[in-house]
């Protein structure tokens, strides 16, 4: 636990928190700016849609350099590895690091979705249950791609390579995912609930046909007087 708290204070004034305020926040106000959501679950989808399928896993990738960009400016690699420290407790650290950031993301975007959706659109009630357990899972999804990213991010000290693998990552699942490859699965980047509906379309009922006379039936025909 004393690692983790390390790791936090080594963010206080990192680029992270920016990243995890403000992405989820666009996101919901961008669901917003086309067609004007008229229920929660509209709002939800339209929420969750780009941001699941883009930017949740590049800002994964974004927030384990983050994590590791301390580590590896100077010589402050050299110091760490000189800490009485094991290196699979470091590592284990800036990965729940990364992974407690991703799950204060999600819980912004639950938070923007409800205050969206109650102050500005003045949608009834508030934000169903049901999307508080997607933003839950979600947040437990992100664990195995935060630990992906955190280890790409440990051997370079590139800034751009874990990002720009994470990106590849990203496209790479989810062209399989819509191509329904089985396979898509062995990726963690595709293992996001985000990427998936939660909550089924409301369906449209078909439209009603005219009655039908049966046959042998003639359907009575009122009489019109025309005057002289």
């Amino acid at each position: 636990m004393s690692s983790i708290i390390i790791e936090f204070l080594k963010l206080r004034r990192s680029a992270s928190w920016g990243v995890v305020l403000v992405l989820p926040t666009v996101s919901v106000l961008c669901a917003c700016v086309l067609v004007r959501p008229t229920d929660w679950q509209l709002l939800w989808v339209r929420s969750i849609g780009f941001y699941g399928m883009v930017l949740l896993p590049v800002s994964l990738g974004v927030l384990a350099s983050l994590v590791w960009r301390v580590e590896h400016q100077g010589s402050n690699g050299l110091a760490l590895m000189s800490a009485p420290v094991t290196t699979g407790r470091t590592v284990a650290a800036k990965a729940t690091a990364a992974w407690l950031l991703a799950a204060v993301m999600q819980l912004v975007l639950v938070l923007a979705a409800t205050a969206v959706g109650s102050l500005v659109l003045g949608l009834p009630g508030v934000l169903p249950l049901r999307y508080l357990v997607a933003g839950l899972l979600i947040a437990v999804a992100c664990a195995p791609v935060c630990a992906l990213q955190s280890g790409l991010s440990a051997f370079t000290r590139s800034f751009a390579v874990p990002v720009a693998i994470g990106l590849a990552l990203t496209g790479a699942g989810t062209a399989m995912l819509l191509a329904r490859v089985p396979a898509a699965w062995l990726l963690p980047h595709a293992w996001s609930p985000a990427r998936r509906r939660s909550a089924r379309p409301a369906r449209v009922p078909p439209l009603s046909s005219p009655p039908r006379s049966s046959p042998g039936r003639v359907l009575p025909s009122r009489s019109v007087s025309v005057r002289p």
